[in-house]
C-alpha cells in the first residue's frame, strides 16, 4: 500500500437507495459551516467542503431510531445500555478484526472532547505533547488551551502526499508525555501501514509516551484499502494507547463517540 490519499466520499450509487446527487439547502438552519462561514473565514463567497459534516442526507435508519425514541414523549437523561456497548464491540471485530470488550470502552460526547479528557488525565500543565503536522487543527489548540506545550513534528512531504519521518519523530518525541496520532490521517487522507504504526509504537514505548489515536475516519476508505487500528498492531501499541472513534453515518450534530482505553 502506498502513502496515497485514500479516504473517499461515498461513490455515486454505492449506498442502498441513497441519492448522492440530491441538493439539500442548509442556509438558515444554524449550520456552522454555512451560516457562520463569514464569521469564521472572513468571506461568505466560499464553499465549505467538510468531511465530518457533509451534505448527503443522513441514512433513513438513523432517523427511524430517533423517531422511535421521540415517540416516547420525554427527552430525559439517558444512559449507555448493553446493546450500545455490544454494537461497538461487534463493529470493531467485524470491520477491523479488533477485539474490544465492554471494560475497554468509555463514552465521550465527541473526539475533541476525548482529546481534552486524555490530555487532562495523562499529562500535567507544562508537559510536552507531540503532533504531526499538517493535521486537524484541534490537535494544537486543545493541548494549548490546557496549558501544555505543543511539539510540532512535521511529516515528510512526498510527490503526492505525506509520509512518516521517523528520524524527525525520534528527535522530537524526547521529553514528551503524549503523542496525538491521526489514523487515518486528516487532511492527507492516509491509512497508515501496519509497519508505520508498529514503528510509532516502538518509539513511543521506548520514551514512555502515551499515544492518543484519533480514528474518527476509520470507516471512510477506498475499496481495496484497509484501516489498521493503532492498538491492534502490537502489544506495545495496545499497552500505551487510547483510541477515539465512532461510526461515520452523517450525524455529527448527534453526539456520541466511543473511546477505547486498551
Amino acid at each position: 500500500m502506498s502513502n496515497e490519499p485514500i479516504m473517499a466520499l461515498p461513490q455515486r450509487g454505492s449506498g442502498e437507495g441513497a441519492n448522492f446527487d440530491e441538493i439539500i439547502p442548509r442556509e438558515g438552519t444554524d449550520s456552522i459551516k454555512i451560516d457562520r462561514v463569514k464569521d469564521e473565514c472572513g468571506s461568505d463567497d466560499l464553499i465549505p467542503m467538510w468531511v465530518a459534516d457533509m451534505d448527503f442526507r443522513t441514512p433513513p435508519f438513523v432517523f427511524d431510531a430517533i423517531r422511535k425514541r421521540l415517540e416516547q414523549g420525554i427527552l430525559g437523561y439517558t444512559c449507555q445500555n448493553p446493546p450500545y456497548y455490544e454494537s461497538i464491540c461487534r463493529w470493531n471485530k467485524e470491520q477491523h478484526g479488533m477485539d474490544v470488550t465492554r471494560e475497554m470502552i468509555c463514552y465521550v460526547p465527541g473526539v475533541v472532547s476525548g482529546i481534552f479528557l486524555a490530555v487532562q488525565a495523562f499529562t500535567e500543565k507544562g508537559d510536552r505533547i507531540l503532533i504531526q503536522e499538517p493535521v486537524y487543527h484541534p490537535f494544537c489548540f486543545v493541548p494549548e488551551s490546557c496549558k501544555r506545550e505543543v511539539v510540532q513534528s512535521s511529516l515528510r512531504r512526498t510527490e503526492t502526499s505525506f509520509a512518516m519521518d521517523f528520524e524527525t519523530l525520534r528527535r522530537d518525541i524526547k521529553g514528551c508525555k503524549m503523542m496525538i496520532l491521526c489514523n487515518p490521517h486528516n487532511p492527507a487522507g492516509i491509512c497508515w501501514k501496519k509497519e508505520d504504526l508498529q514503528q510509532v509504537a516502538r518509539i513511543c514505548a521506548e520514551e514512555g509516551v502515551v499515544v492518543v489515536s484519533d480514528e474518527i475516519h476509520c470507516d471512510m476508505v477506498f475499496r481495496g484499502h484497509k484501516h489498521i487500528p493503532f492498538a491492534s498492531v502490537s502489544e506495545e501499541a495496545r499497552r500505551i494507547s487510547i483510541t477515539l472513534s465512532h461510526q461515520d453515518l452523517q450525524h455529527a450534530g448527534h453526539r456520541g463517540k466511543s473511546g477505547h482505553r486498551l
